[in-house]
This record gives C-alpha cells, sequence and structure tokens, in this order.
C-alpha cells in the first residue's frame, strides 16, 4: 500500500522459520517501512507449530537487499 508520495505506508511479508528442533512454520505479517517492525501470524506448521494459533512481533535485524531482510521474532 502506497501512501499519496508513492511511498510504502507497510510491506506485506511471508517468512519461514526452523528452530532448534526442527519444527518448521510458515507465518505472514505486515511491517512498518519506517520503524522495521511488525506484526504477524502462524499459517502453517510441523511438530509445535502444527495446528496452534500464535501472534507474533517481529522486527529488521539486518536488511539483506530491497526485497529481503533478516527478522528476529518474538510471541
Amino acid at each position: 500500500l502506497l501512501s499519496t508520495e508513492n511511498v510504502p505506508l507497510f510491506i506485506r511479508v511471508t517468512c519461514e522459520s526452523v528452530d532448534d528442533e526442527g519444527d518448521a512454520a510458515v507465518w505472514a505479517g505486515s511491517v512498518d517501512p519506517a520503524t522495521g517492525k511488525g506484526t504477524g501470524n502462524l499459517m502453517a506448521g510441523t511438530g509445535k507449530y502444527a495446528g496452534a494459533e500464535l501472534e507474533i512481533i517481529f522486527r529488521t535485524i539486518l536488511q539483506i537487499d530491497p526485497n529481503h531482510s533478516v527478522y528476529e521474532m518474538n510471541n
């Protein structure tokens, strides 16, 4: 979504994670480009994430390039 100045108001993200135990999850959310912070929800997962309903808060910790980032996630 862009502002009238053609600047993103928020960015939709989809990300994947695998924890130390090998359980995987797919997350979807939105990020405020001004702060690099956002919120999201668990979309699908394996192991302990299978069937779970979780919300997360995340922030950008490394901007790889304009289209790719590394996030830190907490719930």
